[in-house]
Order: C-alpha cells, then sequence, then structure tokens
C-alpha cells in the first residue's frame, strides 16, 4: 500500500522487457481507490519484484490534471 494508503489494486501489468527502472517480470499495479475507497481517484502506481519481494512507488500522478478525461468523467 503506498503512502497515501490508495487502494483496490485494478490494473495489473507484467513488464515484458526490461526499460528504466522497470525490470522484465516486474509487477506494474494501479490503485483504482484513494484512502476513503472513493471510487476513481487512485492516483499511485506501484512496482512490485516478484524475485526480491520488495514494492516500491512507481508513479504518483495529480489527481487535479485538467486534461484527463477521467477527471470529466468523475465530475471534477
Amino acid at each position: 500500500m503506498p503512502d497515501n494508503r490508495d487502494q483496490n489494486p485494478c490494473a495489473v501489468v507484467v513488464a515484458p522487457v526490461t526499460a528504466g527502472t522497470v525490470k522484465q517480470g516486474d509487477v506494474l499495479v494501479g490503485n483504482f481507490d484513494d484512502s476513503t475507497d472513493l471510487q476513481g481517484t487512485g492516483s499511485t502506481i506501484i512496482n512490485c519484484r516478484p524475485d526480491t519481494k520488495q514494492m516500491s512507488m512507481f508513479a504518483a500522478v495529480p489527481r487535479d490534471l485538467k486534461k484527463c478525461p477521467g477527471s470529466r468523467w468523475m465530475g471534477r
């Protein structure tokens, strides 16, 4: 769980190749809800390394992106 307590992992991708800080086989997990379980307001992507069992923050996306279609969809 990230520091901001986002939850409800929704998007899961296994990296097919190594690129930048992501190693082949890493599992990237996008959190769909924020800490209060408000759907669609999660803003973090976590990188899980199966070989070392370590998790780290891969990205934190601002919640108020003005040109983000998701922001309009959520009525923001």
